[in-house]
């Protein structure tokens, strides 16, 4: 499991994303709070995104 700062988590948003795919990701803010991130693999979902 691999730990960023949020100002870190920013910086480097291509790299957490990259590291989530394969291990559970945590974002620490300065007050404290943390929040976890990792892949969530969808079978046959496609996003819509309005225009």
């Amino acid at each position: 499991m691999k730990a960023y700062t949020y100002t870190e988590a920013r910086k480097y948003l291509a790299e957490v994303l990259d590291t989530a795919k394969k291990e559970e990701v945590l974002i620490k803010r300065r007050g404290g709070d943390v929040f976890s991130l990792r892949m969530k693999k969808q079978r046959n979902h496609h996003l819509i995104f309005p225009e």
